[in-house]
């Protein structure tokens, strides 16, 4: 069982990680797709980490599928498996730096429908670990989560 101080940290995470879902959809909007990948990534990310957080320590890494594997390993996915993440992994680098694509640049490699797919991957990731989350004992507060049912 949880004790307080780790479900409130982990809501924090599901907060943030809602945030990062909120900025890529303006980045989206913006014609920002690389960055709104790497956000879509990153909400996930944070997604994983909150219910990790609540009953265990936090992962070191960046990797959505590492974090996938360990959410599967705890069985939490026994009746719902989760949508598609190892996709968002390759967002978490080659979105950021000039030199992450050799001979391109990551504006001549993401587009709207990487964009697109990304931040609808990460809802419904978000949206299934709040799930798992609230049944683990982790108050998410239901603003939070209506951002994501819209």
């Amino acid at each position: 069982m949880a004790n307080d101080s780790r479900l409130s940290s982990a809501a924090a995470w599901f907060s943030y990680a809602v945030e990062d879902i909120k900025a890529a959809k303006i980045l989206m909007e913006a014609g920002q797709y690389p960055i709104a990948c790497f956000h879509a990534q990153q909400a996930a990310e944070k997604a994983f980490k909150g219910l990790l957080s609540a009953t265990n320590d936090i992962e070191k890494g960046h990797s959505v599928s590492r974090l996938a594997k360990t959410v599967h390993e705890l069985q939490y996915d026994a009746n719902e498996p989760l949508p598609s993440v190892g996709k968002l992994d390759r967002f978490y680098i080659a979105t950021r730096y000039p030199d992450a694509l050799p001979g391109s640049s990551a504006k001549d490699v993401f587009d709207i429908d990487d964009a697109s797919d990304a931040i609808r991957v990460a809802e419904q990731t978000v949206l299934l670990l709040a799930k798992w989350g609230s049944d683990a004992g982790i108050a998410i507060p239901e603003e939070t989560m209506a951002v994501l049912r819209k």
